[in-house]
């Protein structure tokens, strides 16, 4: 059962890993500030 977990865990950092390389940061700057009032309201 350690070596699912280890894997699951893995798995989860890779996935991670890879939405975060495919960010583009000015979406990120022209959209953040929309999600934020979004999220307050």
């Amino acid at each position: 059962m350690v070596a699912v977990e280890v894997l699951k865990d893995l798995g989860l950092v890779i996935l991670m890993f890879g939405i975060g390389i495919g960010l583009n940061i000015e979406k990120i700057r022209k959209y953040g500030k929309l999600a934020i009032l979004v999220a307050i309201i």
